[in-house]
Parts: C-alpha cells; structure tokens; sequence
C-alpha cells in the first residue's frame, strides 16, 4: 500500500543512559493528514482531467529523532517528497509549500509555520525527488514528554485542492 494516508513515526525512541540505567524518550507522534498528503495543481481555467494538470506531488516519508528534557522536546526530522510536472506545465521550475504544525494531544495547535520549496525540471526531468531537512523546539512544562505532543505536516493547499483530494478518496 502507497504510504500516502498518514505516516506515524512510531518508532522514534531514543535512548539515553544516565549513569547505569537507561531511560527510554518517547518522541512525539508525526503525521501526514490524508486530506493534505497530496498535492495536484491544475492550471488556469476550468478544465480538471490529467491534461490541466501543472504540478503533482506526495508525501514520501517522513522520519526523524529527537530529544527530551525538562524544558523542550527537539526533534530533527527529514521530510522526502516526490514531485512530477504535469502535461499542463511549460515551466522548468515547481513551487508548492508545505505546513508544520505542533499540537497538544487534544489536537490544540501550539505553533504553525508554512515551508517554501522550489523544485527544478530542467534537463527533460518529469519527476524529482524534494528533501527537508527540520529542527522543530517544543517547549514543553517540566513533567511532560514527548508523547503529549503531536506534529502535523502537509501540503498548504486551496479549498479546491483539498476538495480534490477529499474526492479521489485520499
């Protein structure tokens, strides 16, 4: 199966020593909301099918570590997205944009920011390959961990481009 729904990053555990005992950080829980994992742009106009499109693009992976102590949850992750040029497209250069969102375990958002990417199609390329590299600080109070966290990445798309996916049953 694509892993194009939602991507957990479950087994993101670190472990530390402190003097002879160990002690097991549990990470945050990473995610690719469905509705947001992948990203079809259509040109100008009305028209829908495959010959308008401009820009395809999907979430490959996303995988990362982190660390905890008493004040913040840091956690570096590596975002892999696989983008394709549309038939519709004469441009040799893509752009899309994609959020980071942090919440609490009652999906509260703690903080959001937009990522801006630019991929290029020069060279006959129809399709390349586009990583992140991220550094997300959670400040977090001193009896929390990681796991009362969550981290949300997608696609910043248009109602439309939303409603696109929600139809093709992503």
């Amino acid at each position: 199966m694509k892993m194009r729904f939602f991507f957990a990053v479950a087994g993101l555990l670190l472990v530390s020593a402190c003097g002879s005992t160990q002690e097991i950080v549990r990470c945050p829980d990473v995610k690719v909301p469905a509705e947001t994992g992948n990203l079809t742009r259509f040109g100008p106009g009305d028209g829908r099918d495959i010959t308008d499109v401009v820009l395809e693009a999907q979430f490959e992976e996303v995988r990362g570590e982190c660390s905890v102590d008493d004040d913040e949850v840091q956690v570096a992750a590596l975002v892999k997205i696989t983008a394709r040029q549309g038939p519709a497209s004469a441009a040799q250069q893509g752009q899309f944009s994609f959020f980071v969102a942090v919440t609490d375990r009652k999906r509260n958002i703690l903080s959001r920011r937009s990522v801006s990417a630019a991929v290029d199609f020069s060279g006959n390329r129809s399709s390349v390959v586009y990583y992140e590299r991220l550094k997300i600080d959670i400040p977090k109070a001193e009896e929390a961990s990681g796991e009362d966290f969550l981290i949300f990445i997608g696609f910043d798309l248009t109602r439309e481009e939303v409603e696109f996916n929600r139809a093709q049953g992503s």
